[in-house]
């Protein structure tokens, strides 16, 4: 018989790595998948969010905007450059930085930082512009 103890499991994207913890599963075909797909059920974050740390606006049509995607039905953005001024808002789901102030400016490359809330969270960090 073969044993092992798992905590819990993290997907991300279509791959699954299993923690080995404190729940004991028998290893036979039948109860693992079962069992497996309990867990995983259980564990799955329907509201999390996706936030690039990396955007490139240079018109090629991959990774042009700086644009949260989850499952969420609030958002506001804020994006603020090195000194802490606020360059760039927004309150709509569908819409994305495209690396300019609100004034229509070019930022330069760097590093910026963000403020997002959704209606259940709130997320900072920082994200590089790259030219």
């Amino acid at each position: 018989m073969n044993y092992f103890k798992m905590k819990h499991i993290t997907l991300i994207g279509l791959l699954a790595f299993l923690s080995l913890s404190s729940l004991s599963i028998k290893a036979t075909n039948s109860s693992l998948k079962m069992d497996l797909n309990s867990v995983m059920s259980d564990t799955l974050d329907t509201s999390s969010i996706i936030i690039p740390n990396v955007f490139s606006p240079n018109g090629d049509g991959i990774n042009d905007l700086f644009k949260p995607t989850g499952n969420f039905t609030e958002l506001n953005v804020k994006v603020y450059n090195r000194y802490g001024e606020l360059i760039y808002t927004s309150h709509q789901l569908n819409e994305g930085w495209n690396g300019r102030t609100t004034a229509g400016a070019i930022c330069s490359s760097g590093t910026y930082f963000y403020i997002i809330e959704t209606d259940s969270e709130t997320f900072t960090g920082s994200l590089t512009l790259l030219r």
